[in-house]
């Protein structure tokens, strides 16, 4: 433990035992304290993917948050300058928790026509609020434009996920060496990828009130601010907000409030609240991108992004893998984004593969469809599915089915690929050789076939970087992995798990 946490701690044990009562923090982050920040300063901007408007255009939200909730007219106060001209149709989200969210959440229609988006207040651009007499940068919405109408030819996605902080022992909120979301978004905005995939868990500390807009702040909209103005986004809910304020204070993931309130991707206001087994699970939402090419629309691919906040075995849950199967096959190229993985690897030992119910769920689900496919082996999954990417395991791993566990060029079933390490206190490398995991470790009749897992990892903080097309690429999007090491960034390009490589070697 550094000398730096050690001082912090003992500074919380002796001089703030009424922090839980008073909701102070006790981070020293640069974020500072927002609830300082005069009633009308803008905190935060972004562009926000909500699904599609026609199967060649992107629809979104341009979505920012005002300090102060007396005012109830304060977003007509705003404009905002497309390409197009000035709109002034901004209107609140519902707001169910005032007394823990002190800020207004003011959102209009994004149009994927606009080419550029600027927030206005009398006529003139405005500053994000920034702590202390700093100024912070102008308030605008990145475009839906070049992610539905690249002409370049190709696209460019950033992954995230789990970028909170635990702010306990195990992780300092205060060092970058131990919390480098911040360092990763401003290396993400770098790269200007066309938009930004997040896969859930925002925020991992336990202080004061939780579920609080001083630590969605801290925790997120500012450490991220740099890449929520370059880059829309897409958000998938994680484990972490789970749980709506009402009856939450034995949980210990009560910051659903907080995702409804400011990341849902619909106008849905939050009335969730948490009983005994958590909040529903949200259905199933996809999006296409691809590039355009005059008129028409190449190289098409579909997200689908599923709520795998939860893993209780339910029959909502088999009906969204139902909807998701149905959106896969009328694609032709597909992934799937959730948090919690179908086909995760626990890294801690003994190794085990986690979240058995969502394989069940899956397996009843392809039962229920009927559907046959020729592209999947092991699995009726549709051929368009090509990778599931989530989060939750809080290390990167890249897990891949291969015939007999050897090296091949042929995948079993779709490929899983989890990017939980940019920013929560990492888990410990794999504990096993990457060619010895079976994959479900169940009943085949409930949970799939067992196969034969190839996999590769990292325990580095860190984004991925994807760009389509990619030729050869099983996923059809290439990948590099941006790391965090020293203060500095690396990139690394990860091993070609194929028939043509060496690397790694399965016995």
């Amino acid at each position: 433990m550094s000398i730096r946490k050690t001082l912090a701690l003992v500074f919380s044990a002796i001089f703030c035992t009424s922090c839980q009562q008073s909701g102070l923090t006790l981070s020293l982050s640069p974020a500072g304290d927002p609830s300082v920040a005069p009633d009308g300063s803008v905190m935060a901007a972004w562009t926000q993917i909500t699904g599609n408007s026609s199967p060649s255009e992107l629809s979104g939200l341009a979505r920012f948050i005002v300090a102060g909730t007396a005012n109830t007219q304060v977003c007509g106060e705003f404009s905002l300058k497309a390409s197009s001209g000035i709109l002034a149709d901004f209107s609140p989200r519902d707001n169910v928790a005032p007394a823990e969210f002190a800020v207004t959440v003011c959102e209009t229609n994004f149009s994927p026509a606009w080419t550029s988006a600027a927030l206005l207040h009398n006529g003139n651009s405005v500053n994000l609020w920034a702590p202390g007499s700093q100024t912070g940068p102008i308030a605008t919405f990145p475009t839906l434009y070049s992610v539905g109408r690249r002409t370049d030819g190709a696209i460019k996605m950033a992954t995230v996920g789990d970028t909170g902080c635990r702010d306990n022992g195990d992780q300092s909120c205060d060092t970058e060496a131990e919390w480098p979301f911040e360092t990763l978004a401003k290396a993400a905005t770098a790269t200007k990828s066309d938009f930004v995939l997040h896969v859930g868990d925002y925020r991992y500390s336990h202080k004061g009130s939780d579920d609080i807009w001083t630590y969605w702040y801290q925790e997120f909209f500012y450490p991220a601010q740099s890449l929520l103005l370059d880059a829309p986004w897409a958000f998938v809910r994680g484990n972490h907000e789970t749980c709506g304020y009402s009856g939450t204070s034995s949980l210990s993931s009560p910051w659903g409030t907080g995702w409804f309130y400011f990341l849902q991707h619909n106008t849905i206001s939050n009335t969730v609240s948490c009983g005994t087994t958590g909040a529903p699970y949200q259905s199933p939402w996809y999006f296409d991108v691809g590039v355009k090419t005059g008129d028409s629309f190449n190289d098409s691919h579909r997200f689908i992004v599923m709520d795998s906040s939860n893993d209780d075995l339910n029959t909502q849950l088999t009906d969204n893998f139902v909807t998701m199967l149905d959106y896969s096959d009328s694609a032709t190229s597909s992934w799937w984004a959730g948090h919690r993985p179908i086909w995760g690897i626990d890294p801690f030992s003994p190794v085990t593969v986690l979240e058995a119910n969502l394989e069940q769920s899956l397996q009843s689900a392809i039962t229920s469809y009927g559907k046959t496919s020729t592209c999947w082996p092991t699995d009726n999954l549709p051929c368009s599915l090509k990778t599931v990417i989530t989060g939750h395991i809080h290390n990167l791993e890249r897990i891949q089915f291969f015939d007999t566990g050897t090296k091949a060029t042929n995948w079993l079933r779709p490929q899983q690929y989890i990017i939980g390490n940019t920013g929560v206190d990492l888990d410990p490398a794999m504990q096993q050789s990457p060619c010895s995991f079976t994959v479900p470790q169940g009943d085949p009749g409930q949970f799939g076939a067992n196969l034969k897992a190839t996999v590769d990892w990292a325990e580095e903080f860190g984004f991925s970087l994807w760009q389509r097309p990619a030729t050869g690429e099983p996923s059809g999007w290439s990948e590099s992995r941006h790391f965090y090491e020293n203060g500095a960034m690396k990139t690394v390009m990860p091993a070609q798990l194929n028939g043509n490589t060496n690397y790694p070697v399965c016995q």
